[in-house]
């Protein structure tokens, strides 16, 4: 199953009638089991276009679709934004129960899927506990747990490990590069980060100052699970540098805006 953005568009109108264009002819693939990063500088559109792929917006022009869809197949996507959005009052399990509950799954396979994942993103133990007594990085494995238990055919991220301190957000680095090689899900992630992006993703696409528009894509040809060796560490510096300086004019032109 692929997913293709074809010329989207977006423009927002505020209170005063005035237009704000922030996407324009965004045109982008995503392959099945393949890892896409969208970079690019503050209010580029990286997160309006993750929430037009998820449906929660629509493209002021253009479309999204799914391709080579089995009859009788209705895709399926999942969402892990900054904030988890745990339910408080539920636990580990029922928090990560909430997306097959909606699904109406029957109790018995419920639990066995639920314990699945639990086991799959480290959390056993913890199944009872509720999301003030976890840390951050664990909470953040219980919203990921959340989304990969109803097998999603899209997975999107948006930013999930970008309030996490640095040792944190390192180590969910490594654990997402491992959960995607036992899934293998089609995922499309948000970042600032541009050593993030390279770390995880097959494809970094960098999108230009707002309007958003597709600038660049760049092909990580290195495999996932081997990016952190000693002997690639010149090449990964390199695409850092690559993907850096081509969106550092429009990354501190943006923050000027921001600023004023």
């Amino acid at each position: 199953m692929k997913l293709t953005i074809e010329a989207v568009s977006k423009t927002f109108v505020n209170q005063r009638g005035k237009s704000l264009s922030v996407l324009e002819d965004i045109d982008l693939t995503v392959n099945e089991e393949e890892f896409v990063a969208l970079v690019g500088p503050s209010g580029c559109g990286k997160s309006t276009l993750l929430n037009i792929t998820a449906g929660l917006l629509e493209p002021t022009r253009g479309s999204v679709r799914f391709l080579d869809v089995a009859p009788g197949c209705i895709p399926r996507h999942a969402i892990v934004f900054q904030e988890t959005g745990l339910f408080p009052w539920r636990s580990v399990e029922d928090n990560i129960a909430f997306g097959l509950e909606c699904l109406g799954m029957e109790k018995a396979e419920k639990k066995e899927r639920v314990k699945h994942f639990i086991e799959l993103v480290g959390l056993r133990g913890f199944e009872t506990s509720f999301p003030h007594q976890l840390s951050g990085g664990m909470r953040q494995r219980v919203g990921i747990a959340r989304a990969l238990a109803i097998e999603p055919d899209l997975l999107l991220m948006d930013e999930p490990f970008s309030a996490l301190d640095a040792q944190t957000r390192t180590i969910m680095q490594e654990e997402l590069v491992t959960l995607w090689e036992k899934t293998r899900l089609s995922t499309l992630y948000v970042t600032h980060n541009i050593q993030e992006a390279v770390m995880l993703a097959d494809r970094v696409v960098l999108l230009s100052r707002r309007p958003g528009k597709v600038s660049k894509i760049v092909t990580i040809d290195i495999p996932r699970s081997e990016r952190e060796l000693p002997c690639y560490a010149e090449t990964i510096a390199e695409f850092i540098r690559e993907i850096w300086e081509h969106i550092a004019k429009d990354a501190r032109a943006a923050l000027l805006e921001v600023e004023e």
